[in-house]
């Protein structure tokens, strides 16, 4: 079954709103879900009002379908939107092509779109009107004579009235075209007016960064001329910390040369202390050999001194198995042991020699590491 309105539009008041308010004439109201359901229905269906949403694609979309179907010329379009006319609606007015019968906003419940409403339900239902009269002329029946002229005197006042209200319509909506458009006019300057202002913000925060920077600048400026005073100061500082190290310079040199001098002179008394130091050497080393020499006569007197006591055992031997010869034996032994006794003096004399050689050679060798250390010492000079 169609229906005699058909609505497009995702704002569920919209549907409520007809539904409440054209049920009471008996006329159907039915909700489309989507563009191809909506183009469907109309096609099919070829309902009396179509009411679109105009702050779609969609809705703008259908209502293009719609116009430019030379099979839907009859059918009334509708677009109700909402707020401030966005740019879908925008550029369906400035685009040329078919245009909607009647431009609303939202709620529906307004006067404006209230007392069109009226209008259109009483010429739908004198349009049905006709229709059922012609339809009991067709059946064979025959209204009265007077009912005719009544009706017909009736059909001229409306078909008048119609006139008058056509021409007051076409006026309003030329009126309501031009307040659209200068709405959107207006609405558009808005944007850009508020699109310059948010430029002009851009660029007063661009220009204030950069007046920040320039005053940052400025002061890096400020902190790099002090650096470069102080820098100045200190190159100052420095040449003068420059020129007494140049005078410093000369005096080492000078100094320099003196310690040269002493150095070759110290080279040369190192060279004389090696020489003293080879002579020593040479005296040591002699030393040396007579206290090996010495050391073996020591050798050689403790061997004695071996023979002599291995001849008194040998001679207390004789004394004990010759005791009739002990007086003879002990005399010889006395005689002995005093020879023993001298060799034996004799060898501890030799030791006290080696030992005083020793100490001789001993005293050599720190005589020769002094040496020794006044050479070093003077070449490190």
């Amino acid at each position: 079954m169609s229906a005699d309105v058909l609505v497009l539009d995702s704002d569920p008041e919209t549907l409520r709103f007809l539904e409440d308010r054209l049920t009471l004439d008996g006329l159907s109201v039915q909700g489309a879900e989507s563009l191809d359901d909506a183009v469907a229905l109309v096609r099919t269906g070829q309902p009396w009002i179509v009411v679109t949403a105009g702050d779609t694609p969609d809705g703008l979309v259908f209502c293009q379908e719609v116009k430019s179907d030379p099979q839907l010329s009859d059918v009334v379009v509708v677009v109700v939107s909402g707020g401030a006319p966005g740019q879908h609606l925008v550029r369906h007015w400035l685009g040329g092509g078919a245009r909607a019968d009647l431009y609303v906003r939202r709620p529906l419940g307004n006067a404006f779109f209230g007392a069109r409403l009226e209008r259109w339900i009483a010429a739908q239902s004198a349009t049905v009107g006709m229709t059922s009269d012609r339809l009991l002329e067709s059946l064979g029946g025959s209204p009265s004579v007077e009912v005719e002229v009544e009706f017909d005197e009736a059909s001229a006042e409306l078909d008048r009235r119609e006139v008058e209200l056509t021409q007051r319509e076409l006026d309003l909506e030329f009126e309501q075209s031009a307040l659209v458009e200068r709405e959107s006019h207006v609405g558009a300057r808005l944007e850009e007016l508020h699109a310059e202002a948010a430029q002009a913000r851009v660029l007063a925060e661009a220009q204030e960064a950069e007046l920040i920077e320039a005053e940052a600048q400025a002061e890096r400026a400020q902190e790099l001329e002090e650096q470069l005073a102080a820098a100045q100061a200190e190159v100052d500082a420095l040449r003068g910390q420059l020129t007494a190290a140049e005078q410093a310079r000369e005096s080492v040199d000078s100094e320099l040369e003196s310690a040269r001098g002493a150095l070759e002179a110290v080279t040369s008394e190192a060279e004389t202390a090696r020489a003293e130091l080879g002579a020593a050497t040479s005296e040591v080393e002699a030393a040396r050999s007579e206290a090996e020499a010495a050391r073996s006569e020591a050798e050689t007197a403790r061997s004695e001194v071996e023979a002599a006591r291995s001849e008194a055992e040998t001679a207390r031997a004789e004394v004990e198995a010759a005791r009739s010869e002990a007086e003879t034996a002990t005399s010889e032994a006395e005689a002995a042991r005093s020879e023993a006794e001298t060799a034996t003096a004799q060898a501890e004399a030799a030791t006290s020699e080696a030992e005083t050689a020793r100490s001789e050679v001993e005293a050599a060798r720190s005589e020769a590491e002094a040496a020794r250390s006044e050479a070093e010492a003077a070449r490190s000079e």
